[in-house]
């Protein structure tokens, strides 16, 4: 079972498990949308595709894309925002290192 489930405008996030070193959980999101831009500054974040195509924009760095099976990593004090242009739901599972914290998470101007 998740430990929580937070569902924001631009989709859907489901913790799967937490540790002492790092947590997962599954990001959804809807279609022709884009996740607000944010930073972390402790937290490393790994995308891993599992539905759709998506773009992870990253500052300073083309956009990349991604499909299922693909990952991207977002280091600490990168600022980058998820974009779904598609028509189905986009889903990734993120590892996120040291364990999601969500009073690491800075929105910031979009990119």
């Amino acid at each position: 079972m998740a430990d929580y489930l937070i569902q924001p405008p631009w989709g859907k996030i489901i913790e799967l498990s937490r540790g002492k070193e790092q947590s997962l959980a599954i990001i959804f999101v809807n279609p022709h949308t884009t996740k607000p831009t944010e930073i972390h500054r402790q937290m490393t974040e790994w995308f891993v595709g599992l539905i759709g195509s998506g773009v992870i924009h990253l500052a300073n760095e083309l956009p990349k894309l991604t499909n299922s099976g693909e990952a991207v990593t977002v280091k600490p004090n990168t600022p980058y925002a998820i974009e779904n242009p598609g028509d189905k739901a986009l889903a990734f599972l993120t590892i996120v290192s040291p364990p999601f914290d969500p009073t690491d998470v800075y929105q910031v101007d979009a990119l």
